[in-house]
């Protein structure tokens, strides 16, 4: 697969593994584009959905042009119902679990109020040739 850069690329910073309110409104004064959440419990930077919520909503009423970035993996339709009712909504799910194509194209679907990002492990040239199944999907 070649990738083509454009002669002048767009760059979003995106800061990741938040657990403090303080962390995050620091870093989105600093002009970050994009903060991320960890919600995989066996991540040491797993962050409760209390607190989650309530960092969201500090990034919210800060700027509204902050992404709030939640990342999760292999994440059941009802879990991100939940998830995205009430207050202190991600904008971005980020998936780093085993979703295949046709998950993410079903979550795209059933989800249209919300951007989806899918993290690809690439160990392999054939991990990066496999992701091109999911262009045009997330």
């Amino acid at each position: 697969m070649i990738l083509k850069l454009e002669s002048n690329p767009s760059i979003a910073v995106k800061i990741c593994g938040i657990t403090q309110i303080e962390q995050a409104q620091a870093i989105a004064q600093l002009g970050a584009d994009a903060i991320g959440i960890i919600d995989v419990k066996q991540s040491p930077r797993y962050v409760e959905e209390e607190k989650r919520r309530e960092i969201f909503e500090g990034l919210q009423k800060i700027s509204d042009q902050i992404e709030r970035v939640l990342v999760t993996a292999d994440i059941c339709d009802n879990e991100l119902e939940q998830i995205l009712s009430g207050y202190g909504n991600p904008t971005i799910i980020q998936l780093h679990g085993s979703e295949t194509s046709l998950r993410c194209k079903h979550l795209k679907e059933k989800f249209q109020t919300i951007k989806f990002w899918k993290a690809i492990k690439v160990k392999t040239k054939e991990d990066l040739l496999a992701a091109d199944e999911y262009q045009g999907i997330i």
